[in-house]
C-alpha cells in the first residue's frame, strides 16, 4: 500500500486544489452547461484516464486516487445526488472518457460499482 500511495498522492494532489473551484461553484449553484473546470483541473483527469486504461492494477490505483479525491473535494453543497452529477459530468467537462463510470458512494466516500468489482 505504501507504494501505491506513491503514486496516489501525486496523482491526488494534481487533480483535489485544482477541481476544488469547480466541485464547489457548479454544486452550489447547479450544474450548468457553461462551467467547465479549469485546464489544471482537466489535466489531472487526463493524467487518470491514461493511468485507466494500462491494466487491472492501474485502474485500481486510478480508483484509489478518484476515492481519495471524493473525500477530499469540498462540494458546496450536502445533496448526494447534486455531487455525484458534479463528479460524474467532470470528464465530460474534460473532454476524457474512462472505461469505468464515475459513482459516488457519498456516505462510504467511496466510488462504487467500479472499484469493488475489481477489488
Amino acid at each position: 500500500m505504501a507504494e501505491n500511495q506513491q503514486i496516489v498522492s501525486p496523482l491526488r494532489n494534481n487533480m483535489v486544489k485544482p477541481c476544488n473551484d469547480y466541485f464547489g461553484k457548479v454544486s452550489r449553484d447547479g450544474l450548468n452547461t457553461s462551467d467547465v473546470p479549469s485546464f489544471a483541473c482537466c489535466e489531472g483527469v487526463w493524467q487518470l484516464n491514461k493511468l485507466s486504461f494500462f491494466n487491472r492494477p492501474s485502474r485500481q490505483l486510478v480508483c484509489e486516487c478518484i476515492n481519495e479525491v471524493y473525500r477530499e473535494v469540498r462540494f458546496g453543497t450536502a445533496d448526494p445526488m447534486l455531487q455525484e452529477r458534479v463528479l460524474q459530468s467532470l470528464p465530460t467537462r474534460c473532454n476524457v472518457t474512462f472505461p469505468f463510470k464515475l459513482m459516488s458512494a457519498p456516505s462510504l466516500g467511496k466510488i462504487h460499482d467500479y472499484c469493488f468489482g475489481l477489488k
